[in-house]
């Protein structure tokens, strides 16, 4: 079994059960903070202006946009609450992995979970194997004491790693089973991207 069936029976197979309860009050913990910073980038200016953004596009009101007075589509929603959720860049890290799941996965699981009406415990659920998916992926080779090996080729790890842990949060709650799975991880990859910023020392 390759690394992308690997991935995928993990997602599809993991009960909310088998997710150790450490995990779950974690994650609950980190959409909470998500959601807070969220709001608080509603008054930044990005915040302002993919709100404007989203709600000239229009579209199914379906999902909330964090501190705004209309709705949106799942995939805007998202857009605009990734944005907010980013804008302050106060979001939790994980040590030695340089990633910060919570960007990504938050705004996925709020956006389609109210859309599909789906229930808090696949909500987390989907939320902890996003998180989990992202940080492994991002930590892919070897690790030294502060970022993973990806980062010292340049490649930001959060949008590389992001995309696949969105993917599987996504799926976990659209409930798609593995071969569906490994084709959505197939194209996530094609589209997975994200230059690093290098500082000078000093």
């Amino acid at each position: 079994m390759g690394i992308t069936s690997r991935l995928a029976a993990f997602v599809v197979e993991t009960t909310y059960d088998d997710i150790p309860g450490e995990v779950v009050e974690r994650s609950k913990e980190q959409m909470l903070n998500a959601a807070g910073i969220g709001l608080a980038g509603v008054a930044e200016l990005e915040g302002q202006v993919i709100t404007n953004f989203v709600q000239d596009r229009g579209g199914a009101a379906t999902c909330t946009i964090l501190g705004a007075p209309f709705r949106s589509t799942p995939e805007y929603a998202a857009l605009a609450n990734g944005t907010m959720v980013h804008a302050l860049d106060f979001d939790e890290n994980v040590e030695r992995r340089a990633n910060h799941p919570s960007n990504e996965m938050f705004p996925t699981v709020m956006a389609l979970g109210e859309h599909l009406g789906a229930s808090g415990r696949d909500v987390v659920a989907a939320f902890a194997l996003g998180c989990e998916v992202s940080t492994k992926i991002g930590a892919a080779g070897d690790l030294d004491d502060q970022f993973p090996s990806i980062t010292r080729y340049g490649w930001n790890p959060q949008p590389v790693a992001g995309v696949f842990g969105a993917t599987a949060a996504a799926a976990r709650l659209l409930g798609l089973d593995q071969e569906q799975l490994e084709n959505a991880f197939g194209l996530a990859a094609s589209q997975a991207s994200g230059l690093a910023v290098k500082c000078s020392p000093g």
